[in-house]
């Protein structure tokens, strides 16, 4: 007498040994953790400065798709590039720079921006009055006015200033 194998049989013993003997080399692994840190120099930079790039850690090392996008909170205070992560100080401020994996997972880290300095070299006072007596007071009218890059939509306010004690 012969015996037969159910097809059934033969399909479900095919079935697992096709599943079971694909391992998991095909499989995706997801970005867990996007940690982003800055130059030894901080994250601190000068409107209208040199820029400054970060540096991203993506977890697990073998993710899959480590790829990220850069962005920042505040492009009026600080812009980064897209896929690079260099930032630009822009103007006077904070903001804070992302950066996300393909599925959502970020990292955050906030950089500041400050004023530039300048520095005054002169100061030329022209007046009618051409001398002063020991004691007396002259007011200076609006005695500097700076037209800084990082701050070219407004004049800086400057009150006048009383100078005393002018010995001659």
């Amino acid at each position: 007498m012969k015996k037969f194998i159910p097809i059934g049989f033969l399909t479900a013993v095919f079935a697992i040994a096709m599943f079971s003997c694909s391992g998991d080399k095909d499989k995706d692994v997801a970005v867990t953790s996007v940690t982003i840190t800055a130059p030894s120099g901080g994250t601190t930079l000068t409107a209208g400065g040199a820029s400054l790039t970060l540096t991203a850690v993506v977890l697990p090392e073998d993710a899959t798709d480590k790829t990220l996008t850069w962005t920042s909170a505040a492009t009026t205070v600080a812009t980064v590039g897209e896929k690079t992560g260099v930032v630009t100080p822009v103007g006077v401020g904070t903001s804070v720079i992302t950066a996300a994996a393909k599925n959502g997972v970020k990292g955050t880290i906030t950089v500041t921006v400050q004023a530039a300095t300048v520095a005054v070299t002169s100061v030329t006072i022209t007046d009618k009055k051409e001398t002063l007596e020991i004691g007396e007071k002259f007011v200076f009218k609006r005695i500097l006015l700076l037209h800084l890059s990082v701050n070219h939509h407004k004049e800086p306010y400057l009150p006048d200033y009383v100078a005393t004690n002018i010995f001659c």
